[in-house]
C-alpha cells in the first residue's frame, strides 16, 4: 500500500515555490522597467496597463494551453 504525498509536500518537490517566487520577482522588475522607459518613449499609460496585465495572466493563461497534471501527482 503505498503511502500518496500531501499536495503541499508534491508542489515542494516539484519546486514550484521556487519556480512561483522567481515568476513574481521578474514580473515586478519587468514592471519596474516599463514604468520607467515607456513614458520616456511616449508610450500611453495603457501600455504600461497591458504590460501588467499580460504579466498577471501569464500563468493562468499557461495552465489553460498545458493543462493541469492531476494523473502525474499520485503515480
Amino acid at each position: 500500500m503505498s503511502e500518496k504525498p500531501s499536495f503541499l509536500s508534491e508542489l515542494k518537490r516539484r519546486n514550484v515555490y521556487k519556480v512561483a517566487v522567481a515568476y513574481a520577482v521578474v514580473a515586478w522588475l519587468l514592471i519596474q522597467i516599463a514604468t520607467q522607459v515607456f513614458p520616456f518613449f511616449d508610450i500611453p499609460n495603457w501600455g504600461i496597463r497591458l504590460v501588467v496585465l499580460l504579466l498577471r495572466a501569464h500563468p493562468r493563461f499557461k495552465t489553460l494551453v498545458e493543462g493541469p497534471e492531476p494523473k502525474a501527482i499520485y503515480n
